[in-house]
């Protein structure tokens, strides 16, 4: 019995350690992994769609997503925007996703998703934003939260 107990306590002292390992940095491989992730939790498909939007297109803004990246989600069709073209988009009002930047927080990475609206008929940008952090297990990214904020301006 004992050796049960104490095979039981090792097993959970290793899936710990794997949850608090230090990172230093974050490699193109890590955010797509993580990117992927996101997105595969998204549900593009019945998000409310606003007038001239067809809900198999999605447009993600290309900031903070690694170099040569396309998403690759079954029924989506993903149309990277970079800033420029949001800028002359929102003239017309714009909606799109954005990822907001990977910040490291000991042995945690943190990301915000945004879905934006841009509009030059208001003076705000509406967004929701939803926060993930995510720890890394047995070499691949698991999601440990998921934090949803309130429609705003940001």
């Amino acid at each position: 019995m004992k050796r049960i107990f104490i095979l039981a306590f090792l097993f959970l002292l290793s899936t710990n350690q794997a949850y608090t390992q230090e990172i230093n940095s974050i490699s193109a491989s890590d955010k797509i992994q993580i990117i992927t992730s996101v997105l595969l939790k998204t549900d593009f498909l019945n998000r409310g769609l606003r007038l001239g939007e067809r809900k198999e297109v999605v447009y993600l803004s290309s900031e903070n997503l690694p170099p040569n990246f396309k998403p690759k989600i079954r029924r989506i069709k993903f149309v990277l925007v970079n800033p420029e073209e949001i800028e002359k988009r929102s003239k017309e009002g714009f909606g799109y996703y954005a990822f907001g930047k990977f910040e490291i927080k000991s042995s945690r990475i943190l990301v915000s998703f945004h879905d934006l609206w841009r509009s030059p008929l208001s003076r705000f940008n509406l967004y929701r934003e939803t926060e993930f952090e995510y720890g890394k297990v047995s070499d691949r990214w698991k999601m440990i939260k998921l934090t949803n904020f309130t429609p705003g301006s940001p």
